[in-house]
């Protein structure tokens, strides 16, 4: 597969999604073989860092199929409010001192 058709792959998968772009890397290993690596990169709001979420790793096919996968079982969640929990909080029984008696 040539890199154009790669890309042009790559790109029809991510207006599948609707939101975010995929990337693929490629790791030259020492055996002269290749693995890639496929992420999906998102942004919750404009102003928002992104975030990435591991996708695919293997060979060439392994990916494609991995992307295909991905893509058919993807379901977007929208910004939401951010909950204690979140963070690995967990709530604390009120801690105020008792009033004196």
């Amino acid at each position: 597969m040539r890199i154009e058709t790669l890309t042009a792959h790559l790109l029809e998968q991510s207006k599948r999604l609707g939101n975010g772009r995929l990337t693929v890397t490629i790791e030259a290993q020492s055996n002269g073989g290749a693995r890639l690596y496929c992420t999906h990169w998102t942004r919750l709001n404009r102003f928002g860092c992104e975030d990435c979420k591991a996708v695919a790793f293997g060979t060439l096919g392994e990916v494609l199929e991995g992307i295909e996968h991905y893509v058919a079982t993807y379901s977007p969640h929208g910004p939401r409010e951010m909950e204690p929990g979140d963070l690995g909080l967990v709530p604390v029984a009120n801690t105020q001192p008792l009033a004196a008696e």
